[in-house]
């Protein structure tokens, strides 16, 4: 169990994408729950829209959609909106 949060997780994957060019950062989906990454906030039940944003930012080469990201309609809508995290 690491204790980390995006930002840490994101220096993390700098150092080693220094260190070789054959590395995937994969986001291998139960980012919204079921990960010690997303900490639920006061935001009025909109956990997936605090973040979202945080997340598109990340430079992900592959993202899995786990079964958490599956519960709710808004949280697939968010995921899929054009320009959004997954950019189809």
């Amino acid at each position: 169990h690491l204790n980390v949060g995006y930002g840490e997780l994101l220096s993390f994957w700098e150092r080693v994408e220094a260190l070789s060019d054959d590395v995937w950062f994969v986001n291998n989906g139960d980012f919204v729950d079921g990960t010690g990454l997303m900490s639920g906030g006061d935001d009025g039940g909109d956990e997936i829209g605090s973040l979202v944003p945080l997340i598109e930012k990340m430079p992900f080469d592959a993202v899995n959609c786990g079964n958490h990201e599956l519960y709710e309609s808004s949280v697939v809508d968010s995921m899929t909106r054009p320009g959004g995290y997954v950019d189809w």
